[in-house]
């Protein structure tokens, strides 16, 4: 019996630490901010038709901008 409780004690202590964890981290996403942006091709020996600087140019013609965006 004693080893049951000892059990449901473990697992409830190890639940609520990774609740507070988890919560202090999204507290922390919320405020930062984009300050680069880093294109990766996984596939290139199959893209390669495609280049980071393609992509890169390519949001820059559509107007968009992540740099200075804040995660959300």
């Amino acid at each position: 019996m004693k080893k049951k409780i000892k059990y449901i004690i473990l697992w409830t202590l190890v639940t609520a630490y990774l609740v507070v964890t988890l919560g202090f981290d999204a507290g922390k996403q919320q405020h930062l901010v984009c300050n680069q942006v880093e294109v990766c091709i996984l596939d290139s020996s199959k893209s390669a038709f495609i280049s980071p600087t393609i992509v890169k140019n390519l949001l820059q013609k559509k107007g968009i901008n992540l740099i200075g965006k804040k995660f959300q």
